[in-house]
């Protein structure tokens, strides 16, 4: 003779999502992590768009997002909140489609930071110095260019040259 349980107790978990996995700017979701590090199907995710984390950009080719760890989340959760605070606008999303070569959307300007290295923060620091003077350029900017450590650069749309802002020439401009 068998004894079944007198209860059942079902345990519901309510995790938060902190990152969303999308293949471009414009596509919808196709994964996300939740706080813990867990991966889950984007059909989970709140169906209030105000409610979506970060966005990170990654096809999954060179490093692909199903194996990242709870180390690579905390690393991008702490980019964005490094460049919130530096820049004191939203971060859109991280564009981690090249992993050698991080973007960064923030709502006035894309910036390209380059290696996800040591020295990231460090560059990024300097990102308010540069949305102080963009107000200088009067062409459409392309992308903040922080890949080093003691030039910033200004990539302007549709040109091939930087503009540089200590030599006031109007094709080229260099901050910092």
């Amino acid at each position: 003779r068998y004894w079944l349980p007198a209860r059942m107790q079902i345990v519901i978990e309510d995790k938060m999502p902190v990152i969303m996995i999308a293949p471009n700017e414009k596509a919808k979701p196709a994964a996300f992590f939740v706080e813990d590090g867990t991966l889950l199907s984007a059909d989970l995710l709140p169906k209030n768009e105000k409610l979506y984390p970060l966005k990170v950009i990654t096809v999954g080719e060179q490093d692909n997002f199903v194996k990242w760890n709870k180390d690579k989340i905390n690393f991008f959760l702490e980019l964005a909140e490094k460049a919130r605070q530096y820049s004191g606008e939203e971060v859109e999303y991280i564009d981690y489609r090249q992993p050698h070569n991080i973007f960064i959307k923030i709502k006035s300007v894309l910036i390209d930071l380059g290696e996800p290295d040591a020295k990231a923060y460090t560059r990024l620091k300097s990102i308010k110095t540069v949305l102080e003077n963009l107000d200088k350029v009067d062409k459409k900017i392309e992308y903040v260019d922080l890949r080093w450590e003691v030039t910033k650069y200004i990539k302007i749309k549709g040109k091939g040259q930087q503009n540089n802002e200590s030599n006031n020439n109007t094709t080229e401009h260099e901050i910092g």
